[in-house]
């Protein structure tokens, strides 16, 4: 697995996010607004799912991340921290070979300081992201 931002120009410079949140959207999230879905069979993914995803990183009109162009997907749990908040939730809910294109606010993104230098301060993003593969979480027992 390749955390994404191993992807950056300057890998090692920062530190996987860390999510103590239970579900999905962590609790000082701001939701993202969904521009464009693309919809296929199957389950969507959720809170547990080993998901792989390519994605894009776009702000005003400039591409600042592209995992497709480094040929590497991003590999991660839902919902494990590992990814960005913003991330999860654009991933929430698509199936395999779905995909979803949203609106990210400023305040989505680590509270307006950005991800630099991917990401600068006070920036709305979109983010594009695709599932590429999907393993859905076997149910607990009792479940």
């Amino acid at each position: 697995m390749i955390p994404w931002l191993f992807l950056s120009p300057f890998p090692g410079q920062f530190e996987p996010m860390k999510s103590a949140a239970t579900t999905v959207v962590a609790k000082q999230s701001v939701p993202i607004k969904t521009l464009e879905v693309t919809r296929t069979d199957g389950p969507g993914a959720k809170f547990g799912d080993l998901v792989t995803v390519v994605y894009r990183l776009e702000a005003a009109g400039k591409i600042l991340a592209d995992s497709e162009e480094f040929g590497v997907p991003f590999t991660y749990r839902v919902g494990d921290g590992t990814a960005p908040t913003f991330i999860d939730q654009a991933v929430n809910g698509i199936q395999l070979l779905g995909s979803r294109r949203a609106s990210v606010p400023s305040t989505a993104i680590r509270e307006r300081q950005g991800l630099p230098p991917i990401i600068p301060p006070d920036t709305e993003i979109i983010v594009t992201v695709r599932v590429v593969s999907l393993s859905v979480a076997s149910a607990a027992p009792g479940e």
